[in-house]
């Protein structure tokens, strides 16, 4: 899965949102923390062309909290933490 994210960050860098997003999902999908990470964000705030979704940004910031003790999963649990406190997540 770490090579699937190396190229969505060649794909997000070469300005192929809708590949690098497609390849963040494969990633995802097989447990990658940070593919999964980088979906919450993107659902969180509209990137790599998909539309806010704030259900699929907690979904996949659940995935990547569990995910063991990197940052991205660190980061994770931050952001379940804000959307607790501001009643996103019940």
């Amino acid at each position: 899965a770490s090579q699937v994210v190396k190229e969505a960050e060649a794909c997000e860098l070469a300005g192929n949102i809708v590949q690098a997003g497609a390849l963040y999902t494969t990633a995802a999908d097989n447990g990658h923390a940070r593919a999964q990470w980088q979906l919450g964000y993107a659902y969180e705030d509209g990137l790599l062309g998909l539309k806010i979704d704030i259900e699929m940004a907690l979904m996949w910031f659940k995935k990547a909290a569990a995910g063991g003790g990197n940052i991205f999963s660190r980061d994770a649990q931050f952001r379940l933490g804000k959307a607790h406190e501001f009643g996103e997540l019940i």
